[in-house]
This record gives C-alpha cells, structure tokens and sequence, in this order.
C-alpha cells in the first residue's frame, strides 16, 4: 500500500503485534483469487478499498519455522486517504502503523524478501507516476 504525496512516495508498514515489522497480508479463503485475497487483507487490516496496479504482482516463498515453505503474493495498492482504521479493524493483530518513505521503510522492514519486494515497487510505482527517480534510491535498484 503506498500513496504519493507532493512527489514523494510513502510505503504503509504495520507493526504486527507477533513483534514483526511488514505489509498488509493475510491466509487466503476458500475460493479467492491472490487478488481477492488482497484487497480483502487490505480492507480488514486499515480500512482502506484501494484498486490494485494489474502490472505489478511479486511472488516470494520461505522456509516457516515448522519446515513447510509458504508462498507470499504482494501486489501494489494506492491510497490517497489519511486516516488509516487499524486501531478498529483488527487490533488483536496490528499494534499500530507508520507512512514512511523507501529508506526508513528498508531500515524498519524485518525481512529481506519484503525488501526486496519494496525495492522493485518503488521502480514500479516512480515509473507509473512519472516521478524523478532519486540518486539515492538508484544505490538499491
């Protein structure tokens, strides 16, 4: 999730109560498609409808703790609301959020996948809106 304000681009992290730092996702229902999947994830855990970009879809896979591999799809959503509804929507599992821009979100994300994730987004989502890509973010391009 990501909004771009006055040529900035600024990243949704949310704090998850488990102790880890990363983006809106969620176990997918019976029957949804990796899109339904995350829009709903979305909805439930800020509140937010957003539309989702159809050209950017990014699949990474892990090792869980109990052996088993998991498979992630990340999509990019845009946002040009404010006010964010974690607080109400699933306070058992979000302990809270921040906007932030490329670097800060690299420094804070727990995971190196979802950094990865966020540095070709970032390339998307400059690209898509015709913003100038910045000399500093080209050292993690």
């Amino acid at each position: 999730l990501y909004k771009v304000q006055n040529d900035n681009v600024y990243y949704l992290l949310l704090f998850y109560i488990k102790g880890h730092v990363g983006f809106c996702k969620g176990h997918q229902e019976k029957d949804e498609t990796d899109e339904q999947t995350a829009l709903r994830e979305t909805k439930e855990l800020t509140g937010y409808n957003v539309e989702l970009d159809d050209e950017f879809k990014e699949k990474i896979s892990y090792n869980m703790w109990t052996g088993n591999s998991k498979d992630v799809y990340y999509f990019l959503g845009e946002s040009n609301e404010e006010k964010i509804a974690v607080e109400a929507s699933f306070p058992f599992e979000v302990a809270g959020y921040k906007w932030c821009k490329l670097e800060e979100s690299l420094d804070l994300l727990d995971f190196d996948n979802d950094r990865y994730v966020l540095i070709k987004a970032d390339r998307r989502i400059k690209e898509k809106h015709k913003l100038l890509i910045k000399i500093s973010d080209t050292k993690y391009y």
